[in-house]
Formats: structure tokens, C-alpha cells, sequence
């Protein structure tokens, strides 16, 4: 049964489903790359939004020519500095404290009250934890994407766009940039509407990743290989664990 707080996690058959669908659509060198950004990397809708042309090739030969790079890169600090865009003041809706420290907030407002000290909360809100990585870089190693996305950047080429490395990777039909809003209800709109998959979501395709990831190996999932076969597996048994899966998925942007 589908969880309706959870992003569905789609089938082989599925996937498959909607990749043949999207190729049936418009722009289907631009709408195959991004989903299989989200299906075979676990890329969020707003991850895939923010990338730029440098974060995926090479250019060349005065813009006109490009060579995918090895690794794909997410600037964390990009993907941040667009969170705090969005917001005008920080809020502070959740807060946690170890018992410990708690005794200890709570002692140091007493002695303010006692010197008459104004109280101000958020002086005594725990530091945030501080993200060390800020960059990420994802092999692209899965066939499947390496020539979706070469296909993509090529026909943007042959249409005569001027391309630079702090291009969008991906462009609105409008040719702007996408937010990650615009996105993430697309991504939905291929999902829902044009392949009729039921409960799927923007985030099916992160969920989706992270489930078929846990059925390999370590030593496989180490290695980051260009394909997965569920093949081990009858496919009873598969569906069985894909249901369960969906019950505990985490859907976070």
C-alpha cells in the first residue's frame, strides 16, 4: 500500500515506462537527462535546478565543443546560498538539546535574571551543525546518463546557443533558468501526467536510487558500476521489499 507522505519508488518496468514516454514527448533530450539525474544518481529536483554547464563538461574550441567530465559536481554552498535566498529571516522551528547543555542554558539565564540582564531566546539556540563538504563529486559512470546528457548539450549546440561554463545546465522552454519549484512540479508532470505512474513524485526518483542501492553489495555500491541488474532476485521477491521500502523512504529537499 502507498504511503501518502511518501515519494513512490518505481519498478524496473516502471522506469523503463517512463524513459520510453518522456522519448515520445517534447524536448525529450532534456527531460531524459533530467530524470535520469534524479534515477540513476539520486540528484533532488533542486540539486539538478542549480547545476551549471562547468559542473558537468568541458568546453572547448571556443565554446563550440565539450568532453563530460569524469565527475559530476554539487556545489553545496551554491545549493545553500539558494535555501537562505528564500528566506528573509532564519526560523528557528525545531530545537535540540543534549541533557547536559540544557542544565547548562538554563543556569546561565538564571544568573542573567539575577543581574537583570534582558533574555533574548535565540542567544541560547545550539549552533548549527556546519556542512565541511562543500563540494560533492558523483562518477558518471551509468551509459544511459552519459549519453542523454551528451545528446542534450550537443543539440543545444548545434542550435547555435552561446554556451559558457556558468550556463544552467538545463533551460526553460523559455530558454531561462529553471527554479527549483518549476522543476520539481515538471518532474512531477512526467511522472503523474504523461507516464500515468500513481503517487509518484518529484522526489520518486531520489527514493527510487537510494532503494536499488540497498539491495547491492557494499563492495558493488563502492564501485559505482554503470548498470544494475535485479536479476538475483525472483520478481515477487523484489516487488515485496520495493512495497516495504516505501514505507520508510525520507522525502527531503
Amino acid at each position: 500500500m502507498h504511503n501518502p507522505g511518501r515519494a513512490k519508488v518505481l519498478s524496473p518496468s516502471e522506469q523503463e515506462h517512463l524513459f520510453e514516454t518522456i522519448a515520445k514527448h517534447r524536448h525529450p533530450e532534456k527531460n531524459l537527462a533530467i530524470m535520469l539525474l534524479s534515477f540513476k544518481l539520486g540528484l533532488r529536483p533542486t540539486e539538478i535546478a542549480l547545476l551549471k554547464v562547468k559542473d558537468a563538461v568541458t568546453l572547448g574550441n571556443g565554446n563550440r565543443e565539450f568532453s563530460l567530465n569524469e565527475n559530476l559536481l554539487l556545489d553545496n554552498a551554491r545549493i545553500e546560498a539558494h535555501k537562505k535566498s528564500k528566506k528573509s529571516k532564519l526560523k528557528r522551528q525545531n530545537l535540540s538539546f543534549a541533557p547536559d547543555d540544557f542544565h547548562e542554558i538554563v543556569k546561565q539565564i538564571e544568573d542573567r535574571v539575577r543581574l537583570g540582564e534582558k533574555i533574548r531566546p535565540e542567544d541560547f539556540y545550539p549552533a548549527k551543525a556546519a556542512n565541511s563538504e562543500t563540494e560533492r563529486h558523483i562518477k558518471l559512470d551509468n551509459a544511459q546518463l552519459v549519453r542523454a546528457l551528451q545528446d542534450y548539450l550537443k543539440l543545444r549546440l548545434d542550435k547555435g546557443e552561446n554556451i559558457t561554463p556558468d550556463c544552467p545546465l538545463f533551460i526553460s522552454q523559455k530558454g531561462g533558468t529553471y527554479s527549483p519549484n518549476t522543476l520539481q512540479e515538471h518532474m512531477a508532470l512526467m511522472l503523474r501526467d504523461w507516464a500515468g505512474i500513481a503517487n509518484a513524485s518529484a522526489h520518486s526518483g531520489r527514493n527510487t536510487y537510494e532503494y536499488y542501492k540497498r539491495q547491492l553489495p557494499v563492495s558493488v555500491q563502492s564501485e559505482r558500476t554503470t548498470g544494475i541488474s535485479w536479476q538475483e532476485k525472483p520478481t515477487f521477491a523484489i516487488e515485496k521489499e520495493r512495497l516495504a521500502f516505501v514505507e520508510e523512504a525520507e522525502v527531503c529537499d
